[in-house]
């Protein structure tokens, strides 16, 4: 299991999206507080309260839920292609969902976005759920190569 490049690619991709957790979006300055933009939550420098964003916690988990299945289905190809295929899916949606709150935000709080990090990590998880996926379907040939010779 772990001799196998695209089971390090799996492992490199849920750790991507767990330090995710804990690496802003981005912040939004107003002219008494700071609300900064989390996977899960929307928080305030001053303000007790939070704003849950559950659509990104939501695609979060399962990305996360979905890498950490692939990484264990490694005697099932076909199926840990195919979670793969929906891991990308969410790994694309999770920006888009991001996007979509700070437009929400930006129009209740009238100030610019200041973007962080947090865009470009579902991005890299992207990235290298795709080299797994190709090392995948290299495996699959390989192996049916190897059969049509016996």
């Amino acid at each position: 299991m772990i001799q196998r490049i695209q089971t390090l690619y799996l492992l490199v991709s849920a750790i991507l999206q767990v330090v995710l957790w804990w690496v802003p979006f981005g912040t939004f300055t107003t002219a008494d507080n700071v609300y900064t933009m989390l996977p899960c939550i929307m928080k305030s420098a001053n303000d007790p309260g939070t704003v849950t964003l559950w659509g990104l916690m939501g695609f979060l988990i399962l990305g996360i839920g979905l890498n950490l299945t692939a990484i264990f289905m490694y005697h099932n190809r076909n199926l840990q292609n195919r979670l793969n295929t929906f891991q990308m899916i969410f790994a694309l949606a999770m920006p888009g969902m991001a996007f979509f709150y700070v437009s929400q935000f930006s129009k209740v709080f009238n100030v610019p976005f200041q973007y962080g990090s947090g865009f470009v990590l579902p991005i890299l998880s992207l990235l290298f759920t795709f080299l797994a996926f190709n090392a995948i379907r290299k495996d699959t040939k390989l192996v049916k190569s190897l059969d049509r010779i016996r």
